[in-house]
């Protein structure tokens, strides 16, 4: 099994870096365990529709996951910027 840590927030060692460590600190030890960091990446939507590596690369980390967990703060009810690109720009293979 894999889990897959998606951090969503401009800061990489911030309170939501905290707690996704935390919870993957935490699984059973036979369990794998990656986190991302989406800030890193080059998610530009007006090119989602472009061959895009990066996004290629995203996409098969996703797919080799049993389980994302996601941490990304909130800003006025809404998902942070790199969380609603990361959305916005993922497509279906």
């Amino acid at each position: 099994m894999k889990i897959l840590g998606i951090l969503a927030s401009h800061q990489e060692h911030g309170l939501n870096a905290k707690m996704l460590s935390e919870v993957l600190d935490n699984v059973d030890p036979g369990v794998e365990t990656e986190t991302i960091y989406l800030e890193n990446y080059d998610i530009t939507p007006h090119k989602y529709h472009e061959k895009n590596a990066v996004l290629d690369e995203l996409s098969q980390k996703l797919m080799d996951s049993d389980v994302w967990v996601f941490a990304a703060p909130t800003y006025f009810r809404e998902l942070s910027g790199v969380l609603k690109n990361f959305f916005d720009c993922m497509r279906p293979k």
